[in-house]
């Protein structure tokens, strides 16, 4: 049965017989009179006092190793004929105590006693919380300038961070007590983007950031020599055809344009291990010059002239005065015939055809020797008959 309806029971029949009494009932939340916790662990209980013959004059709640009171929760009195209350108590020594209540009034005592055994049990070190980045990283620097970024992180806990580079160019480094980024940014061709990731450490937990750090293009090039440009061809001579190949070698990779006569300016197609090539037609016969431009890729530019002549060598009929025109075999020129390097094709710089002699001329050659052959026949005719004497 329930200690407290005892209690009341009791009361009651206190009651009915006319006496006056004073009760003190006490017990921990769950209604147990004996509680087992751990140090650092809290348990709660509840007092109750009675009395028919009021005022009750002393009301007393502690907790006793043994006759020592350990902690007082109430000394007092009060007029009302009851009092209740409930204390918390939270275990800093591990042992086994006694929770007393007393009250008493004008005619006698009570007292009720708890049990609480309290075990040891050592503390839990208190959840580690992470650190946390806040800085936000800087994304960009010249080429050439110096980079710093001074990561910041906090840490609930009060604890030390250190600062590391997981992901990094090797020009970059990082400061570990401070988490500052630095280093000098290297020259670059064109814009260059670096994967960066730094990381924060509080011995236990980390956190990270990740960024792009892009280094920008803006110093002049270190290279300043322009390209050389050589003409294959056209070559310094005349040509007997209006449709002339260029063809043009660059020491380097490099963009090439050109000019016919200061005409428009055309760009070379299609070049391959730096030779360009393009197919010209000229329209008219003469001199002519071609301005080669070529530019490479830090921006140097060089400029280099060709000149050519086209002659269109046309073949004569009998209708000159009586002219005879005798066309020579093929290797009679050789002398004066060009080969094209590239395919070996023989290129007429003269022309194949000649005009010889008129035709007085031949009647006063044949005239000739008919006069030189009588001579002979003259001085043999002599010489025989000389010899016959």
């Amino acid at each position: 049965m329930n200690f407290k309806i005892l209690s009341f029971l009791v009361l009651g029949i206190f009651l009915l017989s006319g006496i006056s009494a004073i009760s003190v009932y006490s017990d921990f939340s769950d209604s147990t009179q004996i509680k087992t916790i751990n140090t650092g662990q809290s348990v709660s209980f509840n007092v109750d006092f009675f009395s028919m013959n009021p005022p009750i004059t002393s009301m007393k709640v502690g907790l006793y190793s043994g006759d020592n009171l350990i902690q007082s929760f109430l000394d007092s009195n009060t007029n009302s004929k009851t009092y209740s209350n409930t204390y918390t108590y939270t275990a800093n020594t591990a042992g086994t105590f006694k929770i007393r209540a007393i009250g008493s009034d004008s005619v006698n005592t009570d007292s009720e006693y708890l049990t609480l055994v309290v075990n040891s049990v050592s503390p839990q070190p208190p959840a580690n919380h992470a650190p946390v980045i806040t800085s936000t990283a800087i994304t960009n620097v010249n080429e050439g300038a110096t980079y710093n970024y001074d990561v910041s992180a906090t840490d609930s806990d009060g604890n030390t961070l250190t600062y590391s580079l997981t992901q990094s160019p090797s020009w970059l480094s990082i400061n570990s007590a401070t988490g500052l980024i630095s280093g000098v940014a290297p020259l670059v061709s064109s814009d260059s983007d670096y994967d960066i990731t730094v990381e924060v450490s509080d011995g236990t937990d980390t956190d990270t950031q990740s960024y792009t750090l892009t280094v920008s293009n803006v110093l002049p090039s270190s290279d300043i020599t322009p390209p050389e440009i050589t003409v294959v061809s056209p070559e310094d001579r005349e040509y007997d055809t209006h449709t002339i190949t260029l063809r043009v070698l660059t020491d380097e990779p490099a963009d090439v344009t050109f000019r016919l006569d200061e005409g428009t300016l055309i760009e070379m197609n299609n070049p391959s291990d730096n030779l360009f090539t393009y197919t010209l037609t000229v329209d008219n016969d003469g001199d002519h010059i071609i301005t080669f431009y070529a530019e490479d890729n830090s921006g140097n530019t060089a400029r280099e002239y060709a000149r050519f002549s086209i002659e269109i060598h046309e073949s004569h009929g009998g209708d000159d005065g009586g002219a005879t025109t005798i066309t020579t075999p093929d290797d009679f020129y050789y002398q004066n015939k060009y080969y094209d390097q590239f395919n070996s094709d023989k290129v007429a710089y003269t022309n194949k055809t000649i005009k010889t002699y008129n035709l007085s001329i031949l009647v006063f050659f044949y005239i000739l020797l008919a006069i030189i052959s009588l001579g002979i026949i003259i001085v043999v005719f002599l010489l025989g008959r000389n010899l016959r004497k």
